[in-house]
């Protein structure tokens, strides 16, 4: 600090002293306060221009489309809540699909009213498809009928009229002819029926009935046989291939039971079968010689009992003449 003047000797009086601050030199500065904090962000700026479109995915596949909803499917179990609406085409325009399509939505309904149908995985049956992604699937989907060899066999026949199918190897067939008549040959119901339809020539000869394995240890036994023909002529009783020597049996052939009727054969002895490799004719009644016999049922009737099991064959030959 600078010293003041020092007052003078003088007569006249000294102005009052004036005092005179002079700044001092400035002092060191003081450490850094602390850092404040952050202001409110800005304003956000404009958005940037879109960026050049991606280039279109590889088509997946094809449908044509048609008019109503467009069901997607990425093998989920339930319906989606939330359906979408696609820019398909109008009805009849083809549809190529890419990987730009919804998938894992599950099982969707997309109304696509007016517009089109877009299906992607197997349409099920509820939509009129197959619900099956290969014809095996399909098949079991459907219920349908497997494809068999043996299917496919009688399908590459050419079907004609007149021909039936058959068989004529493991996997192959071929068609023969079936005419109308031997149709009707087939729809006989009886071997009488289909001589009739054969229009043979009468009198026609040839075994008229039979009774295999007849029981003669029972006497006053009947044996009901029915003939092929309702107006015959009887010709010729054979008994054959005994079980046993028949040294005690006897045999009878009537028209009605109990021995009544016509007597085609009276009761007679069969002792002539001493063996199975043996046969004995019957000597035939005096009216079947001469007569034609009518009655659709013959009993063969046993009159004396053999005494032990005993069994034989009986044939009835004659001439059928209806």
């Amino acid at each position: 600090m600078n010293a003041l003047p020092q007052p003078q000797d003088c007569c006249t009086p000294c102005e009052t002293p004036v005092t005179v601050s002079v700044p001092g030199p400035q002092g060191i500065a003081g450490p850094q306060g602390e850092k404040g904090e952050t202001g409110s962000v800005g304003p956000t700026g404009p958005v940037g221009p879109t960026g050049p479109k991606g280039a279109t995915g590889a088509a997946g596949g094809q449908v044509t489309t048609t008019k109503g909803d467009m069901i997607v499917d990425d093998g989920g179990a339930t319906p989606s809540a939330s359906p979408q609406r696609l820019p398909v085409g109008a009805t009849g325009k083809t549809l190529h699909a890419n990987a730009a399509l919804p998938y894992g939505v599950g099982w969707q309904t997309i109304d696509l009213t007016g517009a089109a149908t877009l299906l992607v995985g197997p349409l099920p049956l509820s939509l009129g498809g197959t619900g099956g992604t290969d014809a095996s699937t399909a098949r079991i989907a459907l219920g349908a009928q497997p494809l068999d060899s043996e299917l496919t066999a009688l399908a590459s026949v050419t079907s004609a009229a007149d021909r039936v199918p058959y068989f004529t190897g493991s996997g192959t067939a071929s068609v023969a002819v079936f005419t109308a008549l031997a149709r009707t040959l087939l729809a006989n119901a009886t071997a009488a029926l289909m001589r009739s339809t054969l229009e043979q020539v009468l009198p026609r000869y040839g075994l008229l009935a039979s009774k295999i394995g007849i029981n003669l240890n029972s006497s006053a036994t009947d044996n009901a046989v029915v003939v092929e023909s309702a107006r015959y002529r009887v010709d010729k009783i054979v008994v054959t291939n005994a079980s046993i020597n028949l040294t005690t049996a006897t045999l009878g052939v009537f028209t009605a039971a109990g021995g009544g009727g016509t007597t085609i054969a009276a009761d007679q002895a069969l002792t002539v079968c001493s063996a199975a490799s043996k046969f004995h004719d019957l000597t035939l009644g005096g009216s079947v010689t001469a007569d034609v016999v009518t009655a659709a049922t013959i009993y063969l009737r046993v009159g004396t009992a053999q005494g032990a099991s005993a069994t034989a064959n009986v044939f009835v030959f004659g001439y059928a003449l209806d």
